[in-house]
Protein backbone atom coordinates (compact mmCIF):
# COMPACT_ATOMS: atom_id res chain seq x y z
CA UNK A 1 0.00 0.00 0.00
CA UNK A 2 1.21 3.19 -0.91
CA UNK A 3 1.92 6.31 1.87
CA UNK A 4 -0.80 8.70 0.57
CA UNK A 5 -3.06 5.61 0.67
CA UNK A 6 -2.43 4.75 4.30
CA UNK A 7 -2.16 8.55 5.26
CA UNK A 8 -5.44 8.96 3.79
CA UNK A 9 -6.75 5.86 5.49
CA UNK A 10 -5.52 7.72 8.79
CA UNK A 11 -7.37 10.82 8.61
CA UNK A 12 -10.52 8.89 7.72
CA UNK A 13 -10.11 7.00 10.64
CA UNK A 14 -9.19 10.10 12.62
CA UNK A 15 -12.27 11.65 11.43
CA UNK A 16 -14.42 8.66 12.03
CA UNK A 17 -13.53 8.64 15.58
CA UNK A 18 -13.95 12.25 16.08
CA UNK A 19 -17.22 11.34 15.22
CA UNK A 20 -18.09 9.14 17.23
CA UNK A 21 -17.01 11.26 20.09
CA UNK A 22 -18.84 14.20 19.21
CA UNK A 23 -21.86 11.46 18.96
CA UNK A 24 -21.25 10.35 22.75
CA UNK A 25 -20.58 13.22 23.59
CA UNK A 26 -24.26 14.68 23.08
CA UNK A 27 -25.59 11.25 23.92
CA UNK A 28 -24.16 10.75 27.69
CA UNK A 29 -25.71 11.99 30.75
CA UNK A 30 -23.65 13.16 33.91
CA UNK A 31 -22.82 10.82 36.58
CA UNK A 32 -20.54 12.42 38.34
CA UNK A 33 -20.79 15.91 40.01
CA UNK A 34 -18.30 16.75 41.99
CA UNK A 35 -16.58 19.41 40.50
CA UNK A 36 -12.52 19.14 40.18
CA UNK A 37 -10.08 22.01 38.58
CA UNK A 38 -8.46 18.80 35.75
CA UNK A 39 -11.95 18.94 34.24
CA UNK A 40 -11.38 22.79 33.74
CA UNK A 41 -8.09 22.11 32.92
CA UNK A 42 -9.11 19.71 30.33
CA UNK A 43 -11.79 22.01 28.99
CA UNK A 44 -9.43 25.21 28.64
CA UNK A 45 -7.04 23.04 26.21
CA UNK A 46 -9.81 22.34 24.22
CA UNK A 47 -10.73 25.93 23.91
CA UNK A 48 -6.99 26.70 23.54
CA UNK A 49 -7.01 24.32 20.21
CA UNK A 50 -10.21 25.48 18.80
CA UNK A 51 -9.26 29.49 18.94
CA UNK A 52 -5.85 28.80 17.73
CA UNK A 53 -7.69 28.37 14.29
CA UNK A 54 -8.56 32.36 14.41
CA UNK A 55 -4.57 33.01 14.35
CA UNK A 56 -4.51 30.41 11.58
CA UNK A 57 -6.41 31.91 9.55
CA UNK A 58 -6.39 35.90 10.10
CA UNK A 59 -2.20 36.05 9.69
CA UNK A 60 -1.84 32.30 8.14
CA UNK A 61 -4.56 32.14 5.82
CA UNK A 62 -5.27 28.93 6.70
CA UNK A 63 -9.08 28.01 6.45
CA UNK A 64 -11.04 27.47 9.67
CA UNK A 65 -12.10 23.96 7.78
CA UNK A 66 -8.26 23.06 7.57
CA UNK A 67 -7.88 23.77 11.06
CA UNK A 68 -10.60 21.69 12.34
CA UNK A 69 -9.34 19.10 10.36
CA UNK A 70 -5.75 19.43 11.58
CA UNK A 71 -6.50 19.18 15.12
CA UNK A 72 -8.60 15.92 14.74
CA UNK A 73 -5.61 14.48 16.95
CA UNK A 74 -6.36 16.81 19.95
CA UNK A 75 -10.44 16.06 19.93
CA UNK A 76 -9.34 12.76 21.97
CA UNK A 77 -9.14 15.09 24.87
CA UNK A 78 -12.82 15.10 24.54
CA UNK A 79 -12.89 11.35 25.25
CA UNK A 80 -11.96 12.77 29.27
CA UNK A 81 -15.38 13.98 29.32
CA UNK A 82 -17.14 10.65 27.89
CA UNK A 83 -15.67 9.09 30.55
CA UNK A 84 -16.62 11.56 33.05
CA UNK A 85 -20.62 11.80 31.90
CA UNK A 86 -20.31 8.06 31.34
CA UNK A 87 -19.34 7.18 35.04
CA UNK A 88 -16.72 5.29 33.60
CA UNK A 89 -14.76 3.32 36.65
CA UNK A 90 -11.08 2.99 36.97
CA UNK A 91 -11.53 -0.74 37.06
CA UNK A 92 -13.01 -0.02 33.65
CA UNK A 93 -10.52 2.40 32.37
CA UNK A 94 -7.24 0.05 33.78
CA UNK A 95 -8.97 -2.94 32.15
CA UNK A 96 -9.14 -0.94 28.40
CA UNK A 97 -5.36 0.42 29.58
CA UNK A 98 -4.05 -3.55 29.77
CA UNK A 99 -5.75 -4.56 26.21
CA UNK A 100 -3.96 -1.50 24.51
CA UNK A 101 -0.96 -2.09 26.51
CA UNK A 102 -1.09 -5.56 24.85
CA UNK A 103 -2.06 -4.67 21.49
CA UNK A 104 1.30 -2.27 21.29
CA UNK A 105 3.29 -4.96 22.36
CA UNK A 106 1.71 -7.39 19.79
CA UNK A 107 2.70 -4.21 16.89
CA UNK A 108 6.23 -3.61 18.40
CA UNK A 109 6.86 -7.25 17.87
CA UNK A 110 5.14 -7.38 14.18
CA UNK A 111 7.34 -4.39 13.16
CA UNK A 112 10.67 -6.03 15.05
CA UNK A 113 9.81 -9.16 12.82
CA UNK A 114 8.92 -7.56 9.12
CA UNK A 115 11.52 -4.44 9.24
CA UNK A 116 12.15 -2.63 7.08
CA UNK A 117 9.00 -3.07 5.47
CA UNK A 118 6.94 -2.34 8.98
CA UNK A 119 3.10 -2.57 9.04
CA UNK A 120 2.11 0.10 11.58
CA UNK A 121 4.34 2.72 11.45
CA UNK A 122 4.54 6.55 10.68
CA UNK A 123 8.33 6.36 11.62
CA UNK A 124 10.53 3.94 10.67
CA UNK A 125 14.62 3.38 10.00
CA UNK A 126 17.93 1.88 10.94
CA UNK A 127 20.12 4.18 13.43
CA UNK A 128 22.62 3.84 16.45
CA UNK A 129 22.84 0.21 15.29
CA UNK A 130 19.75 -0.92 15.25
CA UNK A 131 16.04 -0.39 14.26
CA UNK A 132 13.63 2.65 15.25
CA UNK A 133 10.05 2.21 15.04
CA UNK A 134 7.77 4.90 15.88
CA UNK A 135 4.02 4.06 15.39
CA UNK A 136 0.45 6.07 17.26
CA UNK A 137 -0.25 4.67 20.63
CA UNK A 138 2.81 3.79 21.99
CA UNK A 139 1.45 6.18 24.58
CA UNK A 140 -0.09 3.24 26.09
CA UNK A 141 2.80 0.86 25.94
CA UNK A 142 4.47 4.03 28.68
CA UNK A 143 1.40 4.06 30.91
CA UNK A 144 1.29 0.44 30.71
CA UNK A 145 4.35 -0.30 31.58
CA UNK A 146 4.34 2.03 34.89
CA UNK A 147 0.85 0.34 35.67
CA UNK A 148 2.48 -2.96 35.64
CA UNK A 149 5.33 -1.85 37.71
CA UNK A 150 3.15 -0.50 40.29
CA UNK A 151 1.16 -3.97 40.10
CA UNK A 152 4.46 -5.80 41.05
CA UNK A 153 5.39 -3.33 43.91
CA UNK A 154 1.48 -3.72 44.65
CA UNK A 155 1.42 -7.87 44.62
CA UNK A 156 4.88 -8.52 44.01
CA UNK A 157 4.15 -10.97 40.89
CA UNK A 158 7.19 -11.29 38.92
CA UNK A 159 4.84 -11.34 35.58
CA UNK A 160 3.71 -8.16 35.89
CA UNK A 161 7.61 -7.22 36.64
CA UNK A 162 8.11 -9.04 33.59
CA UNK A 163 5.76 -7.38 31.61
CA UNK A 164 7.31 -4.07 32.67
CA UNK A 165 10.90 -4.70 31.71
CA UNK A 166 9.73 -6.29 28.39
CA UNK A 167 7.68 -2.61 27.92
CA UNK A 168 10.66 -0.86 28.41
CA UNK A 169 12.61 -3.44 25.90
CA UNK A 170 10.17 -2.47 23.87
CA UNK A 171 10.70 1.54 24.14
CA UNK A 172 14.04 1.79 24.31
CA UNK A 173 15.54 -1.08 22.29
CA UNK A 174 13.32 -0.63 19.51
CA UNK A 175 12.95 3.12 19.23
CA UNK A 176 16.92 3.80 20.39
CA UNK A 177 15.62 7.25 21.68
CA UNK A 178 17.52 8.60 24.64
CA UNK A 179 14.42 10.27 25.52
CA UNK A 180 12.33 7.01 26.14
CA UNK A 181 15.58 5.60 28.39
CA UNK A 182 15.36 9.00 30.09
CA UNK A 183 11.55 9.05 30.77
CA UNK A 184 11.58 5.18 32.12
CA UNK A 185 14.12 5.73 33.79
CA UNK A 186 12.36 8.62 35.59
CA UNK A 187 9.17 7.45 36.02
CA UNK A 188 9.99 4.44 37.44
CA UNK A 189 11.93 6.55 40.29
CA UNK A 190 9.15 8.64 40.65
CA UNK A 191 6.75 5.18 41.02
CA UNK A 192 9.30 3.95 43.30
CA UNK A 193 9.71 7.26 45.38
CA UNK A 194 5.76 7.31 45.34
CA UNK A 195 5.35 3.72 46.90
CA UNK A 196 4.13 2.91 50.50
CA UNK A 197 6.69 3.39 52.65
CA UNK A 198 6.97 -0.33 53.85
CA UNK A 199 7.39 -1.51 50.46
CA UNK A 200 9.42 1.07 49.46
CA UNK A 201 12.66 -0.83 50.46
CA UNK A 202 12.27 -4.02 49.26
CA UNK A 203 11.07 -2.52 45.44
CA UNK A 204 14.03 -0.23 45.73
CA UNK A 205 16.23 -2.98 46.33
CA UNK A 206 15.05 -5.15 43.16
CA UNK A 207 14.65 -1.98 40.99
CA UNK A 208 18.97 -1.25 41.45
CA UNK A 209 19.47 -4.87 40.34
CA UNK A 210 17.01 -4.72 37.33
CA UNK A 211 18.27 -1.04 36.44
CA UNK A 212 21.95 -2.38 36.59
CA UNK A 213 21.46 -5.44 35.02
CA UNK A 214 19.34 -3.75 32.01
CA UNK A 215 22.81 -1.12 32.13
CA UNK A 216 24.69 -3.89 31.31
CA UNK A 217 23.15 -5.57 29.10
CA UNK A 218 22.71 -2.28 26.97
CA UNK A 219 25.75 -0.86 27.98
CA UNK A 220 27.24 0.07 24.24
CA UNK A 221 23.93 1.39 22.84
CA UNK A 222 24.07 3.88 26.42
CA UNK A 223 27.65 5.06 25.54
CA UNK A 224 26.61 5.76 22.00
CA UNK A 225 24.12 7.63 23.56
CA UNK A 226 25.70 9.24 26.26
CA UNK A 227 28.55 10.56 23.83
CA UNK A 228 25.62 11.87 21.70
CA UNK A 229 24.62 13.99 24.44
CA UNK A 230 27.60 15.49 25.54
CA UNK A 231 28.41 16.83 22.36
CA UNK A 232 25.07 18.53 22.47
CA UNK A 233 25.32 19.71 26.15
CA UNK A 234 28.93 21.00 25.27
CA UNK A 235 27.90 22.80 21.76
CA UNK A 236 24.69 23.60 23.21
CA UNK A 237 24.34 27.41 21.48
CA UNK A 238 25.07 25.28 18.34
CA UNK A 239 22.31 22.69 18.45
CA UNK A 240 19.64 22.95 16.57
CA UNK A 241 17.00 22.50 18.86
CA UNK A 242 18.77 25.24 20.80
CA UNK A 243 18.35 27.52 17.72
CA UNK A 244 15.00 26.45 17.01
CA UNK A 245 13.63 26.80 20.77
CA UNK A 246 15.33 30.61 20.27
CA UNK A 247 13.55 31.34 17.27
CA UNK A 248 9.97 29.83 17.55
CA UNK A 249 9.80 31.77 21.12
CA UNK A 250 11.23 35.50 18.87
CA UNK A 251 11.22 35.27 15.60
CA UNK A 252 8.51 33.10 14.37
CA UNK A 253 5.98 34.95 16.23
CA UNK A 254 3.99 37.50 14.00
CA UNK A 255 2.39 39.37 16.61
CA UNK A 256 0.84 39.74 20.56
CA UNK A 257 -2.12 37.83 19.54
CA UNK A 258 0.07 34.81 18.62
CA UNK A 259 2.01 35.32 21.72
CA UNK A 260 -1.54 34.54 23.48
CA UNK A 261 -2.91 32.12 21.65
CA UNK A 262 -0.64 30.48 19.26
CA UNK A 263 -0.42 30.34 15.46
CA UNK A 264 -2.64 27.43 15.23
CA UNK A 265 -2.21 23.41 13.85
CA UNK A 266 -1.01 23.36 9.98
CA UNK A 267 -2.69 21.51 8.00
CA UNK A 268 -3.60 21.80 3.76
CA UNK A 269 -0.79 23.50 2.21
CA UNK A 270 -1.65 26.18 4.21
CA UNK A 271 1.16 28.92 4.12
CA UNK A 272 1.90 27.75 7.85
CA UNK A 273 2.29 24.41 6.79
CA UNK A 274 4.69 25.71 4.33
CA UNK A 275 6.73 27.99 6.48
CA UNK A 276 6.94 25.21 8.89
CA UNK A 277 7.68 22.42 6.38
CA UNK A 278 10.41 24.83 4.99
CA UNK A 279 11.88 25.28 8.28
CA UNK A 280 12.22 21.99 9.19
CA UNK A 281 13.76 20.70 5.59
CA UNK A 282 16.35 23.48 5.33
CA UNK A 283 17.45 24.32 9.00
CA UNK A 284 16.40 21.35 10.79
CA UNK A 285 13.74 23.40 12.81
CA UNK A 286 10.88 20.80 13.96
CA UNK A 287 8.06 21.47 16.27
CA UNK A 288 8.19 18.09 17.65
CA UNK A 289 11.69 18.32 19.17
CA UNK A 290 10.39 21.05 21.55
CA UNK A 291 8.22 19.60 24.27
CA UNK A 292 6.21 22.94 25.84
CA UNK A 293 7.91 25.30 23.07
CA UNK A 294 5.83 23.44 20.75
CA UNK A 295 2.24 23.75 22.54
CA UNK A 296 3.06 27.45 23.06
CA UNK A 297 3.80 27.99 18.84
CA UNK A 298 0.57 26.03 17.83
CA UNK A 299 -1.67 27.19 21.18
CA UNK A 300 0.57 30.40 22.59
CA UNK A 301 1.02 31.47 26.18
CA UNK A 302 -2.75 29.93 27.19
CA UNK A 303 -2.13 26.29 25.69
CA UNK A 304 1.38 26.24 27.66
CA UNK A 305 0.12 27.60 30.88
CA UNK A 306 -2.44 25.23 30.84
CA UNK A 307 0.00 22.33 30.85
CA UNK A 308 1.97 23.66 33.59
CA UNK A 309 -0.94 23.49 35.45
CA UNK A 310 -1.54 20.49 34.90
CA UNK A 311 1.95 19.74 36.24
CA UNK A 312 1.73 20.72 38.91
CA UNK A 313 -1.93 19.22 39.68
CA UNK A 314 -0.64 15.62 38.63
CA UNK A 315 2.32 16.01 41.16
CA UNK A 316 0.39 17.33 44.21
CA UNK A 317 -1.99 15.73 44.51
CA UNK A 318 -2.56 13.14 47.21
CA UNK A 319 -0.35 9.26 46.19
CA UNK A 320 -2.34 6.21 46.25
CA UNK A 321 -1.69 3.15 44.65
CA UNK A 322 -3.67 4.49 41.27
CA UNK A 323 -1.68 8.22 41.18
CA UNK A 324 1.52 6.62 41.83
CA UNK A 325 1.83 5.02 38.09
CA UNK A 326 0.10 7.89 36.22
CA UNK A 327 2.52 10.39 38.10
CA UNK A 328 5.14 7.84 37.03
CA UNK A 329 3.81 8.23 33.18
CA UNK A 330 3.49 12.39 34.00
CA UNK A 331 7.37 11.89 35.15
CA UNK A 332 8.37 10.60 31.89
CA UNK A 333 6.62 12.89 30.44
CA UNK A 334 7.93 16.47 31.77
CA UNK A 335 11.26 14.52 30.47
CA UNK A 336 10.37 15.74 27.30
CA UNK A 337 9.11 18.97 28.05
CA UNK A 338 12.16 20.78 26.59
CA UNK A 339 13.26 18.22 24.07
CA UNK A 340 10.50 15.93 22.97
CA UNK A 341 7.20 15.62 21.67
CA UNK A 342 5.01 13.19 24.24
CA UNK A 343 3.08 16.52 24.94
CA UNK A 344 1.50 16.64 21.72
CA UNK A 345 1.95 13.50 20.09
CA UNK A 346 -1.24 11.73 18.68
CA UNK A 347 0.57 8.22 19.50
CA UNK A 348 0.91 9.88 23.34
CA UNK A 349 -2.16 11.47 23.70
CA UNK A 350 -5.20 9.16 24.55
CA UNK A 351 -2.97 7.98 26.94
CA UNK A 352 -2.72 11.00 28.27
CA UNK A 353 -6.37 11.91 28.34
CA UNK A 354 -6.12 7.83 30.03
CA UNK A 355 -3.96 8.97 32.67
CA UNK A 356 -5.71 12.41 33.04
CA UNK A 357 -9.45 10.77 33.97
CA UNK A 358 -7.58 8.00 35.89
CA UNK A 359 -6.06 10.83 38.11
CA UNK A 360 -9.44 12.52 38.23
CA UNK A 361 -11.16 9.75 39.33
CA UNK A 362 -8.38 8.98 42.29
CA UNK A 363 -8.01 12.46 43.95
CA UNK A 364 -12.40 11.92 43.41
CA UNK A 365 -12.05 8.57 45.82
CA UNK A 366 -9.79 9.94 48.32
CA UNK A 367 -11.91 13.01 48.59
CA UNK A 368 -14.91 10.83 49.58
CA UNK A 369 -13.16 8.35 51.61
CA UNK A 370 -11.81 10.79 53.44
CA UNK A 371 -15.20 12.77 53.94
CA UNK A 372 -16.35 9.44 55.63
CA UNK A 373 -13.54 9.09 57.88
CA UNK A 374 -14.51 12.61 59.16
Amino acid sequence: MSPTFIGNLNKITEMAVAGLLVFLWFNSKPVIKEPNLMDKLVLFFIISVLISAIPAFYIWGQPFLQSIIGSIAYYSFLLYFIFLFGGFSADNIESLLRKFFFLTLIVFIINAAVFPDVLFAWRSESRRGGLTVFFYGQGFTALGCFYFLSEYIERRKLVHLGLFLFGCFCLFFLTRSRMNLLGLGLGAVTLVFFSQVKQRAGTTLMFIVVMMAGLYVSRDLIVKLSADSQLQVKNFKDDVRYQAHEYFLTNFQENTTTYAIGNGVPFGGSRLQLKLTKLSDQLGFYDADLGLTGIFLHFGIFGALIWVIIFFRVFSTRSNTTTGYVKAYFAMLLSTVFTGYSLFDPGYIPATVVALYLLRISATTALKLTRVKE
